[in-house]
């Protein structure tokens, strides 16, 4: 379903701006002018600066890292590394 049951309260505690886009109503026009500029936008962003890719097998050496919140970004695991 579309419901999502959750509390904005970590995010603001670490003073994330949770921002979307209601495209429903808008003509499919409408909508892929959106996603193309918000592609656009992104495009210049540094992303590969924002997440670091870890093997599965070293997920657990990197737990204590991010225990201690000492990470910058995301971590995400290729689990098939």
């Amino acid at each position: 379903g579309s419901s999502l049951p959750t509390t904005v309260l970590p995010f603001i505690l670490r003073g994330i701006s949770l921002i979307g886009i209601n495209s429903v109503t808008k003509d499919t026009e409408v909508r892929e002018r959106a996603w193309s500029d918000l592609a656009e936008l992104a495009s210049g962003l540094p992303l590969e600066t924002m997440a670091t890719t870890i093997e599965l097998d070293s997920a657990l050496s990197w737990a204590p890292t991010v225990l201690e919140g000492a990470t910058r970004g995301r971590i995400v695991v290729n689990v098939r590394a």
